[in-house]
């Protein structure tokens, strides 16, 4: 079975100024806002994360959609690219996993993902340890476009989705997320994306994943008490 693969460009964005200039040079496109939920499970031990897998339960706009993502393809840098599954749940499901009436494991082995080699890399991993609700966090979203980028030549049509996220602790984070297609010209878009930073005078920086940076301030608030 294929595996299906996301690819996204993530950089980090300083401030609030430096996204509006972002935003500026974008053209003032038509930008959607949104309000996200995320949620995580791991076990107890964090099997997942030491396996670098994570498991997460979003709610948007009262939709919601549980996503298992693997490990890193290639070395990091500014474009991310790994295997993910995703399962759009009803409220009654997602209502059951936050309150531990059902398990994640469980739905996704359910569903028409079962034989996704993803499921089976969680199931060895989580062996019979219960998946826990670790926490969440809330992400505004911007999303721009679609705009064609590169914008020479008729680049590929992109949406640009601007995140700030409020983690525990009462840390924000600004990044800027862009998915791409699968037969979009990457290193044009890299180039083209280089250039829009350094014209806005912002240093383009790859940020690490929501999930890691989430965990590591899991990890400094001590031990989750089921």
């Amino acid at each position: 079975m294929s595996r299906p693969i996301e690819r996204e460009f993530k950089l980090r964005i300083p401030d609030a100024e430096a996204e509006q200039r972002l935003l500026t040079s974008l053209g003032g496109a038509p930008a959607r806002s949104a309000r996200q939920t995320n949620h995580f499970f791991d076990t107890a031990q964090r099997a997942l994360r030491d396996a670098l897998l994570a498991l997460r339960l979003r709610e948007e706009q009262g939709v919601y959609t549980l996503a298992l993502k693997g490990p890193l393809l290639g070395a990091p840098g500014a474009l991310a690219a790994r295997p993910e599954e995703e399962l759009t749940l009803s409220a009654d499901e997602a209502r059951a996993l936050l309150d531990g009436r059902r398990s994640p494991l469980a739905l996704l082995e359910a569903s028409l993902l079962a034989a996704a080699p993803l499921v089976h890399e969680l199931r060895a991993r989580a062996g019979t340890a219960p998946l826990l609700h670790l926490g969440a966090f809330e992400n505004e979203r911007l999303r721009v476009g679609p705009l064609a980028f590169p914008r020479e030549g008729g680049g590929s049509e992109l949406v640009f989705e601007f995140d700030t996220t409020h983690f525990p602790g009462g840390v924000i984070e600004r990044e800027l997320e862009l998915e791409l297609p699968r037969d979009a010209p990457v290193a044009a878009i890299e180039g083209a994306l280089r250039a829009l930073f350094a014209a806005c005078g912002v240093p383009l920086e790859p940020a690490r994943s929501k999930a890691e940076r989430f965990f590591a301030l899991l990890e400094r608030a001590g031990p989750v008490r089921d």
